[in-house]
């Protein structure tokens, strides 16, 4: 039986990594953690099944609730029938997270233009628009409030794909309790008999690769469906609920990864997977995860951002946030966001998300239809075409109903938020382009 470890630290908490060899026998493994150096006096997290093969395996286990600037120290424990084995102590320490604020700048010493900032904001506010916010280097170049201000909350739509639903994975993948690759069906188990639901992966919910349907129907509002997809809108008290009606009612109408369509079911079950991957750790809500791990180390306060229509949907024991809409986030909680992706998960020397998680969330699989990320959107389609041809290709964006948007662009150290009500009647992408993306661009 052999055990090693290793801690990749993140603000308050910490991922504690080892790996387990079985030699055959039913094994378990834990972590025993804290100050003493000799861990004579410790704590333990919860006990893992590591099986009774011969390979190694690894093992993780996330802490929360540590003190900044204290060193500590954990050690793997493995035992089978055979004895119990503990590794040697390694340790880590908590850095504190920095308080970090805007500067502002002129739009010129920046490498942008005031008169085009200026003429793309005149129509804007004829647009409906309620917040525009453009930051370039770490500095806001530009803001532009209507009855409205960079820290109060505006509803957020669709962008909670985004917001929440993106972002919660990527945590859940740092980690290690979920894999994009993973088949659904481990988190969702009432699919695992199922021929075609079972062979949707945690990838496809997150892309709209899935095939399932949408809970939506010729254009109609919301409070105008019937039957399964009016239900969904309607976010009745179980077992009536958003969730169970995605899980068990909403159907895939092609063979998943075969096309691109989207579905707020499906980021509903993406929800579920993820917040089943969470069970048994110290966050097991979207809610209280997004809260612990990255709005407050990131300086974002409760009163400027809540998701999930304030709902908890408990189903089979899940306590389950909705993430396809119903977040409400000021535009500066928006634009931090969007600063940790920019930063690929670093917050100012602090290590918030992994690096290769942010640029396995935020770059295109190759093996997919569509334009999708993991949460966000892209600027690469299949055959490298760029669905918004003002952007370079490394653009990221996130979006909602009424045009809400968060755009980052990591080549150019730029990132935008928009607030407000639809730019016009006509389709969707369209007017990102025409009112926001080119005009943007045509201000370098």
């Amino acid at each position: 039986m052999t055990v090693s470890g290793a801690a990749p630290v993140a603000q308050t908490g910490a991922t504690l990594h080892g790996t387990v060899t079985p030699n055959g026998l039913e094994t378990t493994a834990l972590f025993e953690w804290g100050t003493d150096p000799t861990l004579a006096v410790n704590s333990a997290t919860a006990e893992q099944s590591m099986g009774a093969g011969t390979a190694s395996l690894p093992v993780s286990a996330f802490l929360t609730g540590l003190t900044a600037g204290q060193t500590y120290y954990f050690r793997v424990v493995a035992s089978n029938s055979a004895g119990t084995v503990r590794s040697d102590p390694l340790s880590f320490d908590i850095m504190p997270v920095p308080t970090f604020g805007w500067e502002t700048a002129t739009p010129e010493s920046q490498g942008m233009n005031t008169a085009a900032l200026d003429s793309m904001w005149s129509t804007l506010e004829a647009r409906n628009t309620a917040a525009f916010l453009v930051i370039r280097n770490d500095k806001i170049v530009y803001e532009k409030y209507v009855s409205f201000n960079r820290n109060e909350k505006h509803y957020t739509a669709s962008l909670a794909k985004a917001l929440v639903g993106g972002v919660s994975l990527m945590v859940a993948m740092q980690d290690g309790l979920i894999s994009p690759d993973d088949l659904a069906h481990r988190y969702v188990p009432q699919w695992t008999a199922d021929p075609v639901k079972s062979t949707i992966t945690v990838r496809e919910l997150a892309t709209h690769t899935s095939g399932l349907d949408d809970a939506e129907e010729g254009g109609l509002p919301h409070e105008s469906l019937t039957g399964w997809k009016g239900d969904f809108w309607a976010r009745l008290p179980v077992p009536d609920d958003p969730f169970t009606i995605s899980r068990d009612l909403a159907q895939v109408i092609f063979p998943p990864g075969t096309a691109s369509y989207y579905s707020n079911p499906g980021y509903a079950m993406l929800g579920y997977a993820v917040t089943a991957a969470l069970e048994g750790t110290p966050n097991e809500d979207l809610r209280s995860l997004i809260a612990d791990r990255v709005m407050e180390p990131i300086g974002v306060p409760s009163s400027e951002w809540e998701c999930g229509y304030g709902d908890t949907y408990t189903v089979d024991g899940l306590p389950l946030v909705p993430t396809w809409g119903g977040g409400n986030y000021s535009p500066d909680a928006v634009a931090r966001v969007g600063r940790l992706i920019l930063r690929q998960g670093d917050w100012d020397g602090v290590r918030i998300i992994g690096s290769d998680v942010v640029q396995a969330a935020t770059t295109r699989f190759a093996g997919l239809p569509g334009d999708a990320l993991l949460g966000f959107w892209g600027n690469t389609a299949v055959g490298g075409s760029r669905p918004f041809p003002s952007l370079p290709e490394d653009a990221v964006y996130g979006a909602g109903a009424g045009h809400q948007v968060l755009l980052i662009i990591p080549s150019l150290d730029v990132i935008m938020v928009r607030f407000g009500e639809s730019l016009d009647g006509g389709e969707f992408d369209p007017a990102l382009e025409n009112y926001l993306f080119a005009p943007l661009m045509a201000a370098f």
